[in-house]
């Protein structure tokens, strides 16, 4: 039998066990907390940062304009409490409710170069080199309540995340792309340029500067082609030369493919009103830049130099000087990056990606 001494210690076991269970079960509570509140923060940081590359990229494409590259687009601080203004302020803040974040610029090797700051220019120009921002890092802090913390003074668990994102030049490109293409030129961002179809010497007889993806010469095919957003993920490459053997499991167009040239001019009722359309709504019209053509006529082929984004304003499908006329954009798209591409070879259309 248990004597009341022995009662009384019991008592005071069971005691102990549940205040260390109670223990244990808030500090899992914390534990569980924190990992939430940690993967949200981690997950604001992720989306802001590839939401300020994005931009760094669209401010860039406004160099030598008026107004210029604008850093309070990218980051622009607000009094505490109220959500800042700038692309990666919204993103934390539609993330991480009451996050407070810092952003820095990014080189091409991932160094910080220093804080965003909307007022000062943005470090886009060629000429500063290493210097030059390729891409943005972002560092939120936010708290969650805790409990066990919060018996000894803690209230709130802090957690931290941060995250990188850079653009980079794009060297593959999986769909997305317009059928036509221009010869691998220095392009001038936002600047109107009239592409003279017949003006280059290498043109190849009979064709116009129009595509085929899969070797569907007519006006129906090229005119599906030209339909929003374009449909040339149905590509196939045709091989090189002088053998020509296609391969018709490859779908994506890299720097250095070849693609099939549409012969005629196919200035045909279908063609314009989607070349229209385009005008309309203002389009970023990905197309390969050449640099190099084979063959001629219904067998003439281009091979891909570059990518860039044509913003058409007009065209003539007449006459001897058939042209288009537009300018040239900044774009992002889906893509692999190029290596080896200098700043001033850029063609302008970038992927965007989180980087170590």
């Amino acid at each position: 039998m248990y004597t009341k001494h022995e009662k009384g210690q019991a008592i005071i076991i069971l005691a102990i066990a549940l205040v260390v269970l109670l223990a244990f079960a808030a500090l899992a509570i914390d534990a569980g907390n924190a990992y939430t509140k940690q993967r949200e923060v981690q997950n604001a940081a992720d989306a802001a940062a590839l939401a300020g590359a994005r931009q760094l990229v669209i401010e860039c494409s406004k160099l030598g304009q008026n107004p210029g590259p604008t850093a309070a687009n990218l980051s622009y601080p607000q009094p505490a409490g109220q959500p800042g203004s700038g692309q990666i302020d919204q993103m934390v803040s539609a993330n991480s409710e009451g996050a407070v974040m810092q952003a820095y610029y990014l080189n091409s090797a991932g160094q910080r170069l220093g804080p965003i700051d909307p007022s000062l220019p943005v470090p886009c120009s060629c000429a500063l080199g290493a210097n030059r921002a390729t891409g943005v890092e972002v560092v939120v802090n936010n708290s969650t309540p805790s409990f066990l913390a919060g018996i000894i003074g803690q209230p709130t668990i802090a957690v931290h995340a941060a995250a990188k994102a850079r653009y980079g030049t794009v060297e593959t490109v999986a769909s997305g792309l317009y059928p036509f293409t221009r010869r691998n030129i220095p392009i001038e961002k936002n600047q109107l340029m009239t592409l003279r179809i017949l003006d280059n010497a290498d043109t190849l007889p009979g064709n116009f500067g129009w595509l085929t993806w899969d070797g569907q010469n007519n006006v129906p095919a090229l005119c599906v082609s030209l339909t929003p957003p374009g449909n040339s993920q149905i590509y196939y490459n045709p091989g090189t030369p002088p053998s020509w053997t296609p391969n018709y499991n490859d779908h994506v167009i890299n720097v250095g493919d070849w693609v099939q040239g549409a012969p005629g001019n196919m200035n045909a009722n279908c063609v314009r009103s989607w070349l229209d359309w385009h005008i309309a709504n203002k389009t970023p019209m990905v197309i390969p830049l050449y640099d190099d053509v084979a063959g001629q006529g219904s067998h003439g082929n281009y091979r891909v130099a570059s990518f860039a984004a044509f913003e058409l304003q007009s065209y003539d499908l007449t006459g001897q000087t058939k042209s288009m006329t537009g300018k040239f954009l900044n774009w992002v798209t889906n893509g692999e990056w190029a290596t080896n591409v200098t700043c001033e070879s850029e063609g302008g259309v970038y992927s965007v990606k989180l980087t170590p």
